[in-house]
């Protein structure tokens, strides 16, 4: 399961989002650009990030709409 967190120090979080995954499995499963979901019918910006609980993994949503492990 993942999570986004729409805000910080309350403040939006944009124009990126931030994904708190349980695990690596669940990074498949993020929208991207292209994909979206009920939740982010305008698809997710480049940039967005998504932190993996289960190995302390750090991803990025590059320009080709591809989740890449920093």
């Amino acid at each position: 399961m993942a999570f986004s967190v729409y805000y910080y120090n309350d403040e939006p979080n944009a124009p990126h989002r931030t994904f708190l995954c349980d695990a690596r499995t669940d990074i498949d499963s993020l929208p991207t650009q292209t994909v979206t979901t009920d939740m982010f019918r305008n698809g997710t910006p480049t940039g967005s990030t998504a932190l993996v609980a289960e190995d302390a993994s750090v991803w990025i949503l590059n320009n080709a709409g591809v989740w890449t492990e920093l």
